[in-house]
C-alpha cells in the first residue's frame, strides 16, 4: 500500500454534503457514498461516525486504502493530468488537534452542500440515474448499452484496469420508482442550526432543484430563521426551469447566485444536455439575468472541447458573469484526451488551447465513447455528424 502524501484532504474533517439519495458522501466528487442517509444519522451522529474516522486516520497516515482510490478517483485522475481538483490539502492545525483528541467534531467548513433528490427533466450524456430521474426511465434501454460497452472494454484493458472503471458499468441500483424527492428530519434541522453560523455558503444542485417542493421549503426555513441575510445561496440549473415566486425571495440572501450548466451553443447544448430546448434556456437566462447574480458551468468532454471559444463568446455577452470549468472524468470514454490526434490538431489550427489537447489518451476508450454516442443516437433519435462532422470518419 506504502505511503502516498496526495491522499490526503481536509474535507473528511470540515465538509458536510449529502447527495441525491439523501446519503452522506465525503464531497461531491466522490464516487462511493457512505450509505448512511440523514435519516439514519444526524449530521453530528455522521461525522463522528466509524466510517468517516476510518478514513480520517487514513488519510493521516497517508495510506491509499483500495476505498479511497474508488472514492476519490475523480480527484486523483485529475490530478495525474495536472487538472485542479476538489481536494483540499490543508485544514487548520486546532481541527487536525481536536479530531486526534477524541473530541467531538463540529463541521467548520464554510461551505454546505445539499440536494433534495434526483427530479431532474434532462437526460445528460454525462449523468446518470443518480442525479436524473430522466436516465431512470430510460434505465431498461440505457443498461444494454452499457452491457455492451462492458463487454467490448474487458477484452480492451487489464484486470486492474477493469477494477478502476467498474463501478461505472455495474449493475444500477435504481428501479424505475426509485425516483427520490426528500426533506430532511427535524433533528436534521436541529443540528443544522448549530453548524450554520460557521457557514457562508450553501450550494444545492441536483436534479433540478427548481423542480423541487423540498428545495423551496428550505428557502423559506432560512429566510423564516433569519439565516438568509447572512448566506450566500449558490443553486446549480440545467437553466430550463424557471425558480418558482422568486420575487419573493431573491433579495432576501446575502447573494442569491444561479450557476447555470452550458455544454454548447444551440444544437450542441441540445444534443449533450438531451432535452434542452436551447431558445428557452436562453430566454430563462435573460429573466435569471435580471434578478440574479447569474454564472455559467461547463463540463468540459471530448464533444465540446473544440468548440469552448463559442461557449465563451456566448457567455461574454452577459454583464458581471463568470464562466467556470469542470473537466469530466466520468464517463471516462468521453474523456478529452482520447481524441484522435488529426482531431486535436484541427481543434488547435482554430486557436481552441484546452492543455488536454496536447495529453495522449487511449485510442480504444475513443472508440468506445464513438460506440456510447451511436447508441445514443438511436434512443434519442439524433445524429452525432449534424453537429460533429468531424467525427465522420470514426463513426
Amino acid at each position: 500500500m506504502g505511503k502516498y502524501e496526495k491522499v490526503f484532504c481536509s474535507l473528511p474533517f470540515t465538509y458536510v454534503y449529502v447527495d441525491s439519495l439523501n446519503e452522506y458522501k465525503l464531497c461531491s466528487d466522490t464516487n462511493i457514498s457512505s450509505k448512511i442517509k440523514s435519516t439514519d444519522q444526524s449530521i453530528l451522529e455522521y461525522f463522528n461516525s466509524d466510517y468517516l474516522n476510518n478514513i480520517r486516520n487514513d488519510m493521516i497516515d497517508f495510506n491509499m486504502t483500495d476505498e479511497i482510490k474508488k472514492t476519490c478517483l475523480k480527484c486523483i485522475e485529475r490530478e495525474e493530468l495536472g487538472l485542479w481538483s476538489r481536494r483540499e490539502k490543508y485544514v487548520k492545525k486546532i481541527v487536525l488537534d481536536n479530531y486526534k483528541a477524541g473530541n467531538l467534531n463540529i463541521p467548520t467548513s464554510k461551505t454546505l452542500k445539499l440536494k433534495f433528490g434526483n427530479v431532474c427533466n434532462l437526460m445528460c450524456l454525462s449523468c446518470g440515474p443518480y442525479s436524473s430521474s430522466r436516465w431512470l426511465l430510460a434505465e431498461n434501454k440505457t443498461k444494454k448499452i452499457k452491457n455492451e460497452l462492458y463487454d467490448k472494454f474487458k477484452k480492451m484493458v487489464d484486470i486492474e484496469t477493469i477494477n478502476k472503471y467498474h463501478g461505472y458499468f455495474k449493475p444500477s441500483e435504481f428501479r424505475k420508482n426509485d425516483i427520490h424527492s426528500f426533506n430532511f428530519n427535524e433533528q436534521f434541522y436541529k443540528e443544522l442550526k448549530v453548524i450554520i453560523k460557521n457557514l457562508s455558503d450553501i450550494v444545492i444542485s441536483g436534479g433540478e432543484p427548481f423542480l423541487s417542493d423540498n428545495f423551496y421549503f428550505f428557502i423559506e426555513w432560512l429566510v423564516k430563521n433569519s439565516y438568509s441575510e447572512k448566506l450566500n445561496l449558490n443553486v446549480f440549473t440545467n437553466g430550463m426551469k424557471m425558480p418558482k415566486n422568486y420575487r419573493l425571495y431573491n433579495d432576501k440572501f446575502r447573494s442569491f447566485n444561479i450557476r447555470i450548466s452550458i455544454d454548447g451553443i444551440g444544437k450542441k447544448d441540445e444534443y449533450i444536455r438531451t432535452g434542452t430546448i436551447f431558445d428557452k434556456k436562453v430566454e430563462n437566462i435573460n429573466l435569471l439575468h435580471r434578478y440574479f447574480k447569474v454564472d455559467f458551468f461547463t463540463t468540459v468532454s471530448m464533444l465540446n472541447v473544440g468548440y469552448m471559444n463559442e461557449i465563451k463568446r456566448f457567455c461574454s455577452q452577459y454583464t458581471n458573469v463568470s464562466l467556470h470549468y469542470n473537466q469530466l472524468i466520468e464517463p471516462f470514454f468521453l474523456q478529452v484526451i482520447n481524441i484522435p490526434n488529426i482531431i486535436k490538431n484541427k481543434y488547435i489550427d482554430k486557436n481552441e488551447n484546452h492543455k488536454l489537447l496536447h495529453v495522449e489518451g487511449d485510442f480504444n476508450y475513443f472508440k468506445l465513447g464513438m460506440l456510447y454516442l451511436k447508441k445514443f443516437d438511436q434512443i434519442n433519435n439524433t445524429f452525432l455528424l449534424n453537429e460533429w462532422p468531424e467525427f465522420n470518419d470514426f463513426y
